[in-house]
C-alpha cells in the first residue's frame, strides 16, 4: 500500500512510489517475491511486524542470478528504511560486474544486497538464506556513506565467508553502525560465522549486539574484523555478548586485525571454543 493505493505485491508497489520519502506499507502475509528498490530513497515498513510479514525469496522470481531476497544497488542512500518484515529462503544474486564475492561465479547477499548503496535495515528476521560467496543473510560492499543495521535478528543463515551478515566498505569515508542485533547460528565455511567487516571506514559503531552458537570454518565463530584501519574517533567496540560460538582454527567469539577502535568496553565472551581469552584472537584488548 502506497499513497492510499493498494497492489497485489511489495514489488508494484515499490515501483509505484513515485517520490523520495514515499513509504510503502506492507500489510500482513506471506509474499513470494525477490525485490528489486528503485532509484530514490524510499522506506519500506511492515503494519503488523516480522512475525506475521514474510517476504520468502525462495522461488527467485527475478531469475536464478537474482535470487536474493531484497536488492538495493541504485546508489541509494541511509534515508532509505527496511522495517519490520522477515526476509528468508533467499539464496543470493550474482552480477559478473560486481567483484568481490570471494568465490567466483558465486553469489552474495543471499536475504539483503546492497553494493554500492547504503540503508537504515532494523527490526528486521533475517533467516534461512544462503550464499555460495560472501553473506549468507546481509551483504554490504561500497556503501556511499552510512549503513545501519539496527534491531534485527539474523539466524541460520549460511555463507562461504560472512556466514549472517558481511560488510566490505572499501572507502575510508563509509561508516557502519551495527548496534543491538542478534547473530544467531549462523555458519561460515572460512571465516566470520555471525558477522564479517573488512576494508577501511572512517567510522564504526559495533555496540550491543549478540553473537551466539554462530560457526566458522576457520576464524571468528562469532565476529570476523579483517583488513581494517578505524580512522575517525567515534569508533566503537562496546557492549556486545559472545556466546557458545565456535572456529575451527581460532578465534571462536572474535578473530580480529582491525585497528583504531577508540572506545573497547564491557564486552562478555563465555563458551566460544577454541577458548584463549574466551575466544579472541587479534587484540587483546578486546579481552575484557
Amino acid at each position: 500500500m502506497v499513497a492510499g493505493s493498494t497492489h497485489a505485491t511489495i514489488q508494484a508497489a515499490l515501483d509505484a512510489a513515485c517520490a523520495a520519502g514515499d513509504t510503502v506499507w506492507v500489510l500482513p502475509g506471506t509474499y513470494p517475491e525477490n525485490l528489486l528498490f528503485p532509484a530514490r530513497d524510499l522506506e519500506l515498513r511492515a503494519t503488523a511486524g516480522p512475525a506475521d510479514t514474510i517476504v520468502d525469496g525462495s522461488a527467485c522470481t527475478r531469475g536464478p542470478a537474482s535470487c536474493s531476497v531484497l536488492v538495493l544497488d541504485a546508489g541509494q542512500t541511509v534515508a532509505t528504511v527496511v522495517h519490520g518484515l522477515t526476509l528468508r529462503g533467499g539464496r543470493g544474486s550474482y552480477d559478473p560486474a560486481r567483484a568481490g564475492c570471494d568465490v567466483p561465479t558465486s553469489s552474495c547477499g543471499g536475504g539483503v544486497l546492497l553494493w554500492s548503496s547504503a540503508a537504515t535495515i532494523e527490526d528486521n528476521v533475517v533467516e534461512g538464506n544462503v550464499a555460495a560467496g560472501s553473506g549468507g543473510g546481509v551483504f554490504v560492499s561500497r556503501p556511499p556513506g552510512a549503513v545501519v543495521l539496527d534491531g534485527n535478528t539474523v539466524a541460520n543463515n549460511e555463507a562461504d565467508v560472512g556466514g549472517g551478515a558481511s560488510i566490505d566498505a572499501r572507502d575510508p569515508a563509509s561508516v557502519v553502525d551495527v548496534t543491538g542485533n542478534t547473530f544467531r547460528g549462523n555458519a561460515a565455511a572460512e571465516w566470520g560465522g555471525g558477522l564479517l567487516i573488512r576494508y577501511h571506514y572512517d567510522w564504526a559503531l559495533l555496540t550491543g549486539n549478540t553473537f551466539e552458537d554462530n560457526t566458522a570454518g576457520t576464524f571468528g565463530g562469532g565476529l570476523t574484523c579483517l583488513y581494517g584501519k578505524f580512522t575517525g574517533h567515534a569508533a566503537a567496540f562496546a557492549g556486545n555478548t559472545f556466546t557458545d560460538n565456535a572456529a575451527g582454527i581460532d578465534g571462536g567469539g572474535v578473530y580480529s586485525e582491525c585497528t583504531g577502535w577508540g572506545l573497547v568496553d564491557d564486552n562478555t565472551l563465555s563458551g566460544n571454543t577454541p577458548t584463549g581469552c574466551s575466544g579472541v584472537s587479534g587484540e587483546t584488548a578486546y579481552c575484557d
